[in-house]
């Protein structure tokens, strides 16, 4: 399997070996991609769409980044952009608040934050049309 073989490549580096992986940085945006080699891997940072479907110990927010997927957030241009100071709202979350796996950390995020007044929730789903509110 391709992805077997990615491991064995890795480790047998010995940029690898040198740290244990923690220098490197592996792409797996997708929540499917390297599924099979991903314990193998979880010492590297990761770049995760969220934190949704792993455990603890193979993602956190201690090592690795989270890059939502690009269609899921609206761009605002540059010149729309207000300041720091001018922004009227505090907390921006679009989209799935209770998860079939994970999503601990988004409910209760959302059941502190939901009644602030600065706060903004929207309930959404993906389907084969996009996202649905």
């Amino acid at each position: 399997m391709l992805q077997d073989r990615l491991v064995h490549f890795l480790k047998g580096r010995k940029e690898w070996k040198r740290s244990g992986g923690k220098n490197h940085l592996i792409v797996a945006h997708h929540p499917n991609s390297l599924l099979d080699a991903r314990r193998d891997l979880a010492s590297a940072m990761l770049i995760l769409a969220d934190f949704g479907r792993y455990p603890v110990e193979l993602a956190n927010i201690k090592k690795d980044i989270i890059a939502p997927y690009r269609h899921l957030v609206g761009t605002i241009p540059s010149a729309e952009s207000p300041s720091y100071d001018e922004r009227p709202t505090l907390v921006y979350f679009q989209g799935a608040i209770y998860r079939k796996d994970g999503g601990v950390i988004r409910q209760e995020l959302y059941y502190l934050l939901k009644d602030e007044k600065d706060v903004h929730f929207t309930f959404g789903s993906i389907g084969g049309n996009g996202v649905n509110q």
